[in-house]
C-alpha cells in the first residue's frame, strides 16, 4: 500500500471512530426532555409576549441577552426540541470546525486537506466531549447547551472568517463577523471575557508585527471585533438582573480584591484538575494520537528526510508559548467565577475553557512527536524509523478504539433507561395538561429521574424547580409523591 493510501486509511479510521464515539455519547439525548431551568424559561416565555419576556429576564435575572433570546425560542419549540438541540449543535460545530481549519491545512499543503480537516475536527470533539466535567449540563441539557456550547459554534465561524481573510489577503467581512461576535459574547460572562482577551492579544500581535497594506485592513477588522466584544461584555455585565442573581447566590457580594489573586489561582488549578479526574482514560488517546502523528508526520508526507531538518529549539519554543497562552486563558476563564462567586467555574461552564485547552494540548503533543522524531531519525536507519512510526500509530489507534468501544458500551446501557424516562415524561406531561384543563390547582405527581441521574422535581413543593414546573403547567403547586 502506498503512503498516500495509508494516510487516507488512517484518517478514515480516525474519522469513523470519532463519529461512532460522538454518536454513542449523543444517542441517549434522543430522549431528552425539560428539566430544571427549562421549566422556568418555558413558563416565563409562554406567560407574556416575547419582548416582555426578554425585558423581564434582562432586568430581573441575567444580562446574557443571547442566551435569553435563544433559550426563549427553544422553549417555545417545546420539550421535544430538547431532544433535537444537542444533535443540531454537534452537527453545526463539526461542520464549522471542518470549514475553519480547512484553509490552514491547505496553506500548509496538507493532502488530502478535507479528510485531514474532518478527522481532526471529529477527533477534537470526541476527546472534548469525553473529557467534560459535566457532559449532560454542558451539551445535552437545553439550558446548559445554549449557554455554553452554542457560543463556541458561533465563535468557530468567526475564527474561520478571519483565517480566510488572512490567507486570501482579503478584507474581513465586517458585518457577519461583528454580528457573530455580538451574538457569541451575549451568552455568558466567561465566554465574553475570553473573547475580549483573544481579540486583544491578536491586536497586540498585529501591532508589534507592523502589518501593512491588505494586512492593515485585517488588523482593522480584528480591532473592530475587539471593540464589539468589549461593548457586548458591558451590556451583559451592566444588566440590572445580575444584581438579583447575585443576591440570590451564596455570595451576595463579589470577592474582595485582596482575596482575588488566591481565588483566581485556585479556580485556575481546579480547571486543570477537573480535566485530569474526568478525562481519565481519554488522556491517553488525547495525547498519544497527536504525538504519533507528529512522530510520523514527514514519513507520512513521503519526505522522511525532512525529519532530521526539524529545529528542536523552535518546536520547544512553540510548545512553551502555547502552554503559557493556554494557562493564561485558563486564568481568564476562572476570573468571572472567582470574582462573582468566590469559587471555580461551575462544571458545566468548563467546556468554554476545554474547547481551547483540548486542541492546544493535542497540538503540543504533535510538536513533541516531531521533536522526538528529529532526534531518533539522526540515530537510527530510515527503515527502523518507519517501523517505529507505524508501531506508534497502531498503538495510538488501538487506544482511541478502546475509548470509543467503552463509550459505546456505556451508551447501550444508558439508552433504554433514557428511553423509559422519556416515555414516562410524555405520559406525565399529558396527565398534567389534562388536570390543568379540568381546573385542578394542586397536584401530586411522581418525580422522574433521567439516565444522567437528574430528577425533575424536588421533595419540597416550594422549591424553585417545583414552582417553575407549576407555572409551566398552570398549577398553584406541584408536589412530589416519591
Amino acid at each position: 500500500m502506498s503512503r498516500n493510501n495509508t494516510v487516507q486509511v488512517l484518517l478514515l479510521i480516525i474519522l469513523g471512530l470519532s463519529l461512532i464515539g460522538i454518536a454513542a455519547l449523543f444517542a441517549p439525548a434522543l430522549y431528552n426532555r425539560f428539566v430544571y431551568d427549562d421549566f422556568c424559561t418555558a413558563a416565563s416565555v409562554q406567560s407574556q409576549s416575547f419582548g416582555q419576556y426578554i425585558l423581564h429576564e434582562y432586568t430581573g435575572w441575567t444580562g446574557r441577552f443571547s442566551y435569553i433570546i435563544s433559550a426563549g425560542l427553544a422553549a417555545l419549540a417545546g420539550p421535544r426540541f430538547a431532544a433535537l438541540l444537542p444533535f443540531l449543535l454537534v452537527l453545526a460545530w463539526f461542520g464549522a470546525l471542518v470549514w475553519c481549519v480547512l484553509p490552514v491545512l491547505k496553506r500548509l499543503s496538507v493532502k488530502p486537506a478535507f479528510l485531514y480537516a474532518a478527522a481532526l475536527s471529529g477527533f477534537t470533539l470526541t476527546v472534548l466531549f469525553h473529557s467534560l466535567p459535566n457532559f449532560f449540563e454542558s451539551v445535552i441539557w437545553e439550558t446548559g447547551a445554549i449557554n455554553y456550547t452554542l457560543p463556541l459554534v458561533f465563535f468557530t465561524v468567526v475564527v474561520g472568517l478571519f483565517l480566510r481573510a488572512w490567507f486570501n489577503e482579503q478584507r474581513v467581512p465586517l458585518l457577519p463577523v461583528l454580528l457573530l461576535v455580538l451574538i457569541s459574547g451575549g451568552f455568558s460572562e466567561v465566554f465574553g471575557l475570553i473573547q475580549i482577551v483573544l481579540f486583544a492579544c491578536l491586536c497586540v500581535f498585529l501591532f508589534l508585527n507592523k502589518t501593512q497594506g491588505t494586512k492593515r485592513q485585517f488588523s482593522f477588522g480584528v480591532f473592530a471585533a475587539f471593540i464589539t466584544a468589549v461593548l457586548v461584555f458591558l451590556v451583559v455585565y451592566a444588566a440590572p438582573g445580575n444584581a438579583v442573581r447575585q443576591a440570590a447566590s451564596s455570595h451576595p457580594e463579589p470577592a474582595a480584591f485582596a482575596q482575588l489573586p488566591w481565588l483566581i489561582l485556585r479556580a485556575t488549578l481546579v480547571e486543570f484538575y477537573s480535566y485530569l479526574i474526568h478525562a481519565r482514560f481519554w488522556i491517553l488517546p488525547h495525547f498519544f494520537l497527536p504525538f504519533a502523528f507528529g512522530f510520523s508526520w514527514n514519513a507520512l508526507s513521503q519526505t522522511p528526510e525532512k525529519t532530521s531538518q526539524e529545529n528542536p529549539k523552535k518546536l520547544f519554543r512553540a510548545i512553551l508559548w502555547i502552554g503559557l497562552s493556554t494557562f493564561g486563558l485558563a486564568v481568564v476563564a476562572a476570573f468571572p467565577s472567582a470574582y462573582i462567586q468566590w469559587d471555580a467555574p461551575v462544571a458545566r461552564s468548563m467546556i468554554l475553557f476545554f474547547a481551547f485547552f483540548i486542541p492546544a494540548a493535542g497540538f503540543c503533543s504533535f510538536l513533541l512527536g516531531r521533536m522526538l522524531a528529529s532526534a531518533q531519525y539522526k540515530k537510527i536507519p530510515t527503515q527502523r524509523f518507519d517501523i517505529q512510526a507505524k508501531a506508534l500509530l497502531t498503538l495510538a489507534i488501538l487506544l482511541f478504539t478502546a475509548g470509543v468501544v467503552a463509550s459505546a458500551v456505556t451508551s447501550i446501557q444508558l439508552l433504554p433507561v433514557q428511553q423509559e424516562y422519556a416515555q414516562a415524561w410524555d405520559a406525565r406531561d399529558q396527565e398534567l395538561r389534562l388536570l390543568q384543563v379540568q381546573g385542578v390547582k394542586h397536584v401530586q405527581v411522581s418525580a422522574l429521574t433521567n439516565a444522567y441521574g437528574y430528577s425533575d422535581l424536588n421533595e419540597d413543593p416550594k422549591n424553585w424547580v417545583n414552582r417553575c414546573a407549576a407555572r409551566y403547567y398552570g398549577f398553584e403547586t406541584i408536589e412530589r409523591t416519591n
